[in-house]
């Protein structure tokens, strides 16, 4: 049974082998591709896995390079999960399908979705991600000959509007832009949102030199060097005001890191508004490494210039990317309590979680849930998860020192010594154990896996451990917690300043040497035991291979 609405179907016929929809004149010419040897192995990708799901280690399997990651990543539909009352059992044209990632996530979700894409080898790579949804119809033609006679709850343009002066065409004077937002509207139905993601032309990782994401160019955006038949992207306020100009009067804005392709964290206007009372910068600068279209070499500190951002108000007009619902006056608004949706999604399906920060009336809270609460745990797990609610607590996450210390000229082991010398203490008061008496071997309660820098909350004098979500059943031996403090706190850092001997780059080399300015003489055969007890735990978590040792311990800090 076809789900999509009336209005469409007598345009096009049903080619039953690959589930396309054609137009009954035949596939229509579209330039727009990944390369034809990419989208023949992302065919074959999802041909060969049973489980295609938004969620499937089988698809995540088949992560290799960036063009899969991009169609394979779970994390891409973490852009819609905060938007899912919009869609859920509501008919959704998505305009640009691509090879399908966010259909399959629609569908999932309950809407009634028509995928319209203009390359017919991307179609049939849409159509097979969605194989077994009977609320999905997926078709091969261009925006501007679909039938205008159907109408749609929802249109999306995630990641097209970029491209309308290229691929758009239409007749009139206006920009294509503007032609096809004009478009988008006609779609709706009265109270029908259109859902838009595209990049910042003045995203703040642009100014720190981040490639032009279309054309591979750093600073292009910026100097606005795009042309009136090219790519394009706007700043907030061109976007706002060209939005209206098409109709478009009400708008939500939404902010995705790193970007809208592969979110973490979804910040709502409303969290923008709230840099006053609560701090979420550590969700944008923890998104920095997140990013797998880094610059070989960053201008500055997007880790540090992040938090300047927010607490200045100035982080959704620089946000990397925007995520907008816009409609009519008679718009559906979402929950203006909500600040901002973190998911953590690149696990096991049975870890896999959402975090949502709301403003209550005594202050912000923060609450869980897991994505998959029916994945029942693996018999002979040695890993356990558990969540937990409660109040966001004021102070500085210790993470952020390291950035500071990392980011000053000439810094030294001395230094990045000192900052870990604090979280020894504070994990050592939370323990009840001497300075003196603390070991390598000395095993602690496995629930404190995760007492580590960027979950210790300092105040002051006074610290405090949140988000402790993994227990390690066995127990952790203090080394394993001092390797999990400092060498996950330097992989999380997109780059640092010059240090005062270029040998101290090599992560594993530092580590080593921290640890030894600690007083702790953290041998080389003690790194790699510690490493490989690690990849166990990773491996546990996400399902996938870790870092080797070896690119471990040769892994270098990016020094600008």
């Amino acid at each position: 049974m076809l789900a999509s609405p009336a209005g469409w179907k007598g345009a096009y016929s049903f080619n039953g082998m690959d589930r396309v929809w054609v137009p009954i004149s035949g596939e229509v010419a579209f330039s727009y591709t990944d390369g034809t040897e990419t989208e023949r192995q992302l065919l074959e990708s999802v041909r060969a896995v049973s489980d295609r799901s938004v969620l499937s280690m089988e698809i995540r399997q088949q992560i290799r390079d960036w063009p899969t990651r991009y169609h394979f990543s779970p994390r891409r539909a973490n852009l819609l999960r905060p938007l899912l009352p919009y869609f859920e059992g509501k008919d959704v044209l998505e305009v640009g399908a691509g090879c399908g990632a966010i259909s399959r996530f629609l569908g999932e979700s309950g809407a009634r979705v028509v995928a319209l894409e203009g390359s017919g080898a991307r179609a049939r790579i849409t159509a097979a991600r969605c194989k077994g949804l009977g609320n999905v119809d997926v078709v091969a033609d261009v925006f501007q000959s679909f039938p205008v006679e159907a109408r749609f709850d929802v249109v999306t343009l995630i990641g097209v509007l970029e491209y309308a002066r290229i691929f758009f065409a239409h007749s009139g004077e206006d920009d294509p832009v503007d032609a096809m937002l004009q478009h988008a509207r006609r779609f709706l139905r009265p109270g029908g949102v259109l859902i838009l993601a595209i990049e910042n032309q003045l995203g703040l990782k642009y100014f720190a030199g981040c490639l032009e994401d279309h054309v591979s160019v750093p600073m292009f955006g910026i100097q606005d060097l795009y042309s009136e038949n090219g790519v394009v992207t706007f700043g907030k306020q061109e976007l706002v005001t060209r939005l209206q100009a098409s109709g478009f009067v009400s708008q939500s804005w939404f902010y995705p890191f790193p970007d809208y392709k592969l979110p973490t964290s979804v910040v709502t206007e409303d969290g923008m508004a709230a840099h006053s009372t609560v701090d979420l910068s550590p969700l944008m600068s923890a998104s920095v490494v997140a990013d797998s279209q880094t610059p070989p070499r960053f201008l500055f500190s997007l880790e540090q210039a992040w938090g300047v951002v927010y607490r200045n108000g100035l982080a959704g007009d620089l946000a990397n990317s925007f995520l907008v619902v816009a409609g009519g006056e008679d718009m559906p608004r979402h929950d203006p309590n909500v600040l901002v949706h973190h998911y953590s999604v690149e696990r096991l399906p049975r870890f896999s979680k959402a975090v949502m920060i709301r403003q209550g009336e005594s202050g912000a809270r923060v609450e869980s849930r897991l994505l998959c609460p029916q994945s029942a745990a693996a018999p002979g797990d040695r890993l356990g998860l558990k969540l937990a609610d409660g109040d966001f607590l004021a102070g500085s996450l210790w993470q952020k020192e390291l950035f500071r210390a990392l980011n000053k000229q000439n810094w030294s082991v001395g230094e990045l010594a000192l900052w870990a010398d604090i979280w020894v203490g504070h994990l050592l008061e939370l323990i009840s154990i001497e300075r003196q008496s603390i070991g390598l071997d000395t095993r602690i309660d496995g629930c404190l896996l995760d007492a580590v820098p960027r979950n210790l909350l300092v105040n002051g004098i006074a610290g405090q451990f949140i988000d402790l979500e993994w227990n390690w059943k066995e127990g952790v031996e203090f080394g394993h917690l001092l390797y999990r403090a400092i060498m996950l706190g330097l992989l999380s850092v997109g780059s640092v300043a010059a240090p005062c001997d270029p040998c101290l780059l090599n992560a594993g080399n530092l580590f080593v040497a921290v640890c030894r300015e600690l007083g702790f003489d953290f041998s080389w055969e003690r790194f790699e035991r510690v490493h490989c007890l690690e990849r166990e735990i990773q491996y546990q978590v996400n399902g996938v291979e870790w870092i080797r040792f070896d690119e471990i311990a040769g892994y270098r800090l990016s020094a600008r």
